[in-house]
């Protein structure tokens, strides 16, 4: 998925669906007790570290808002494991993102250079 290469270039993470039981941003999708799905994005370590007001979502998360924001604060070299890449990262939303990145990145040098 070239899509995501370009985003962890940009970034300078990892994103992967290899769950190695550590990552610094987990994407996923868990059950309740009564077998609803629910949404969680989260940094936390371990079960009793989840937000639940902050991390888990009873609608699917918006790439932008949702994800993207919690993404976009991670240090250099930070893995995020995702659940289902095609879900959570959506490739118009990726594609969309990148050039929007990299069209900021080009107004910021430009006024640099002036």
């Amino acid at each position: 998925m070239e899509y995501i290469k370009e985003l962890e270039k940009l970034l300078d993470i990892t994103i992967t669906e290899d769950y190695t039981g550590i990552a610094d941003l987990t994407i996923e999708t868990r059950n309740t007790a009564d077998s609803y799905e629910v949404y969680v994005v989260t940094d936390a370590h371990y079960e009793n570290g989840l937000i639940f007001d902050e991390d888990v979502f009873y609608y699917e998360p918006s790439f932008e808002d949702d994800i993207m924001s919690r993404v976009k604060g991670l240090n250099p070299f930070s893995t995020v494991f995702v659940s289902d890449i095609e879900t959570f990262f959506p490739e118009p939303d990726v594609e969309q993102w990148v050039e929007n990145f990299k069209e900021a990145q080009r107004i910021l040098k430009n006024d640099d250079d002036e």
